[in-house]
């Protein structure tokens, strides 16, 4: 199908359907979404004040980054520059471990029990559940694929995608938890948002790790 595209003079055609290049397009389309997402958690905290939900529209806004350092690489290394993509990598990674301390830290009031998550409807709840079990899903699947192919820019990509959706998946149970009205669930939030946390934090130190190895593939 590429060198059908590029036969019929439709270059940008045939750089989309390499995978690739169309994880790098993706990545630079869903920037705004994330932006939005952000906005919408803090929406949320000047109606209701929470050191939880702001690391959430920080978390957002630090993946909306390194999105941005996947399209900048990816025009650096096109234009020739030695070594963009691994530096790319390597600030990702670092942004990645910066966002876990921060939502660590976020954590600890829901631990301690001095801080409390936000009450949200039935549907609210479900829409958030089946946003972050599907995105968490499809990252997955393109980490794998990243992964054979050997391209740290695709990698880099799903690896966020992959953080934002374990952040996603504390957040639905946070929405979740708030629909049954059973007693006081701020502490089983916060141990899951530190576990996820470790998880986090592991990723970004292997993607960090992965920088000082040999030459891969841009």
């Amino acid at each position: 199908m590429p060198a059908v595209a590029r036969v019929l003079g439709v270059s940008w055609i045939a750089r989309f359907l390499d995978a690739g290049r169309r994880h790098v397009y993706l990545s630079m389309a869903a920037i705004p979404g994330n932006v939005a997402t952000a906005g919408w958690k803090l929406s949320l905290f000047v109606i209701e004040p929470s050191v939880f939900v702001l690391a959430n529209a920080a978390f957002s806004l630090g993946i909306a980054s390194s999105k941005a350092l996947v399209l900048l690489a990816d025009r650096r290394a096109h234009r020739g520059a030695p070594g963009a993509v691994r530096t790319a990598y390597r600030a990702a990674s670092a942004i990645l471990l910066g966002l876990a301390v921060v939502y660590g830290l976020s954590c600890l009031p829901l631990l301690l029990g001095v801080d409390r998550t936000a009450d949200y409807g039935h549907d609210v709840a479900i829409a958030i559940a089946s946003v972050s079990f599907a995105e968490l899903t499809a990252a997955v699947v393109g980490l794998v694929s990243s992964r054979r192919r050997r391209d740290l820019l695709m990698e880099l990509n799903m690896l966020c995608n992959v953080s934002a959706g374990l952040v996603l998946l504390v957040l639905t149970q946070t929405a979740l938890l708030s629909m049954s009205g059973d007693g006081d669930h701020r502490t089983y939030n916060g141990l899951c948002g530190t576990i996820m946390v470790v998880i986090i934090a592991g990723i970004g130190t292997v993607m960090l790790l992965r920088t000082h190895e040999g030459p891969g593939s841009s």
